[in-house]
């Protein structure tokens, strides 16, 4: 098994304080937008991953690849860590008729939540586990427990 994503080589810091100015300029913009903000968030990602992380745009096997081949979805999820689950996350939008589960395409799944400066990793096979198929999307709801990698900013500044 390969080598996952440390959590450590990342500059959370700069993450979540560049990401927060974003959100706060974006507030001003139309719902049309989000996208763009995602765009730039994820980014950030990627400059503050010390090149463990690069940022594939519109990849159909995730947002980010690691020097080691794993492929990465990240997703920012308001209110991830405010309870031992996470609220219903969209892994999968058919903007239509759901064409049933999806095959693996990432390895991993981050979920982050800025409010709380927290982030989680979780494997594939427990994602695929959890998946929910509605009309024309697929959610997970994810046990904080069941994640391989979690890390507060918290625990970084004592």
């Amino acid at each position: 098994m390969m080598k996952t994503l440390d959590f450590s080589q990342l500059n959370l810091q700069n993450i979540f304080d560049k990401w927060d100015k974003v959100h706060e300029e974006f507030k001003q913009y139309p719902k049309q937008s989000l996208g763009h903000r995602s765009y730039l968030c994820e980014k950030i990602i990627e400059s503050e991953s010390n090149s463990k992380l690069n940022y594939l745009v519109d990849h159909s096997l995730g947002d980010f690849i690691d020097n080691n081949g794993l492929y990465y979805e990240s997703k920012e999820v308001k209110d991830a860590f405010k309870r031992h689950t996470t609220p219903e996350i969209v892994v999968k939008n058919f903007r239509g008729r759901c064409l049933g589960k999806p095959s693996k395409t990432y390895d991993y799944l981050i979920v982050w939540d800025r409010d709380r400066r927290m982030v989680a990793m979780f494997d594939h096979e427990y994602i695929d586990q959890k998946m929910m198929v509605k009309d024309a999307v697929i959610t997970v709801k994810l046990e904080i427990t069941k994640a391989i990698r979690v890390k507060s900013l918290s625990e970084i500044l004592l």
